[in-house]
């Protein structure tokens, strides 16, 4: 069974120990009642934080593609840089099965996967991905840590 690339729409699918992406191209929307803005503030885009993922190679002064001095990935998973492209506005993680296996730091790995971080940080503020999920024998994460 061959796996197809996985297309996860405008943003990130797998991060590591980074802060992810802070994703919106506005305002975030609130049910009445809800809003927790503090009278006379407004939110702000992070540019720092987003992308739109348009032209035709990720941004590597915004984004780390893979960081195998953090993590390589969980097995069966191996988190490889050739995983990693864009296309009409999205960004896209490929995974498929390795032709052989490898070995990575004592682990076996038997698949190809992705991960894309942030070379920023954010302190606070409103976190947005829009992800399409896989349907495959890989995991589709979005995680904000330090």
């Amino acid at each position: 069974m061959s796996y197809k690339s996985i297309t996860n729409w405008m943003a990130v699918i797998c991060l590591s120990l980074l802060f992810c992406s802070n994703i919106f191209a506005q305002s975030p929307f609130f049910k009445p009642g809800e809003d927790p803005t503090p009278p006379g503030m407004k939110w702000v885009k992070n540019e720092d934080l987003s992308d739109e993922f348009e032209g035709d190679k990720l941004d590597e002064e915004k984004w780390l593609n893979t960081d195998p001095n953090r993590w390589v990935g969980r097995p069966p998973g191996l988190f490889m840089r050739e995983a990693i492209s864009q296309s009409e506005g999205t960004l896209q993680i490929t995974a498929r099965k390795l032709n052989t296996p490898r070995v990575v730091k004592d682990s076996t790995f038997t698949h190809q996967g992705g991960l894309v971080a942030s070379k920023n940080k954010g302190l606070y503020g409103y976190y947005e991905c829009k992800v399409k999920a896989s349907k495959t024998f890989m995991s589709t994460t979005f995680w904000l840590n330090e």
